[in-house]
């Protein structure tokens, strides 16, 4: 009952258990139950009374009256959702290890010649009259090389594990930074950006730099989930029972389709158009984010937003500072 979400044994009196089980048919469920006469340690999402989807192990058997007419099933649950986002914590890990040494192998290869073609061809351009067509044949030539350079940078940056240098900051001074860098190019796009800054957060050691990476990527990516315009609410919170401190960034975009949410932070995984991206970005900013001890979630709805939360501790920077 509490697992689904209910206060009350009443509200639930009546209630098809089926309806709450997700992304497997009601018949299908009920068939396969009354077919092996029992279901064991079976892997299956349910839908809690909120819309939050829970992972579990679902055993039952049916249950039949005396002619042997099927009449229901008695069925036992256990919550795994907690080790099945661990088992993804350490899958996304592995991989994260595996590409970036791959990247840095790849990076370094084509870097050099990238770097010789893009070289060459600023040196013709300055002999080559602007507005031929060999002018124009090289401001081709020159664009793509910059691009593939930057595909490259961003592969380095990847693959590299860079020293993080931390130090005490206010991280809502942070994310008004990031903001106010923004802030000016979104109203041209007809992008609102509203703060919303819990003004009891206490100073947390961090990598300003990198921390604003991981900022600026988030916005980036609300600002292109909405095409048409919407607004990015960027939020602070403090729990203090749990020393904890939440930032939030929620758009009013696209949405993110359940089919591939578990693949965002996944290295060259991308929805944008070719040329538009490179996929890495979130992967990145997940990568820092664990390098802080932190955690990045991301909850969407198609059609209306996304949002994406950065949780970090402050008990063990605190712990840090004392010592």
């Amino acid at each position: 009952m509490e697992l689904l979400g209910f206060d009350d044994c009443v509200d639930i009196l009546g209630l098809n258990f089926l309806e709450f089980v997700h992304g497997i048919s009601e018949t299908q469920l009920h068939q396969e139950i009354k077919t092996k006469d029992f279901v064991k340690d079976k892997e299956i999402k349910l839908r809690k009374k909120n819309g939050e989807l829970l992972d579990v192990l679902f055993s039952a058997v049916p249950q039949t009256e005396d002619g042997g007419r099927h009449v229901g099933f008695e069925a036992t649950i256990k919550d795994i959702t907690l080790r099945k986002a661990m088992e993804q914590q350490l899958l996304r890990a592995d991989k994260l290890a595996s590409l970036g040494q791959l990247s840095a192998g790849v990076a370094h290869e084509i870097n050099n010649p990238l770097g010789l073609i893009l070289g060459y061809t600023q040196l013709l351009l300055k002999d080559t009259k602007k507005g031929t067509q060999m002018w124009e044949d090289l401001k081709v030539i020159e664009k793509h090389a910059i691009n593939c350079k930057k595909i490259v940078e961003d592969l380095l940056k990847f693959s590299r594990s860079t020293q993080t240098t931390k130090a005490r900051y206010e991280l809502n001074k942070l994310l008004a930074e990031v903001v106010e860098v923004v802030e000016t190019n979104f109203q041209l796009d007809n992008v609102k950006v509203v703060k919303r800054f819990s003004p009891d957060l206490p100073p947390i050691t961090v990598d300003p730099d990198k921390m604003r990476q991981v900022f600026m990527n988030l916005l980036m990516n609300a600002k292109q989930a909405m095409e048409d315009g919407g607004t990015i609410t960027v939020s602070t919170s403090y729990d203090s029972n749990k020393d904890l401190i939440t930032i939030s960034i929620k758009d009013t975009g696209i949405g993110i389709r359940p089919e591939i949410i578990h693949k965002i932070f996944d290295p060259f995984f991308t929805t944008k158009p070719t040329g538009m991206g490179t996929g890495l970005g979130l992967s990145v900013s997940y990568g820092i984010v664990k390098d802080h001890e932190g955690e990045i979630q991301v909850d969407s709805t198609p059609g209306k937003g996304s949002t994406f939360k950065i949780i970090l501790p402050v008990q063990n920077e605190r712990k840090l500072g004392e010592e």
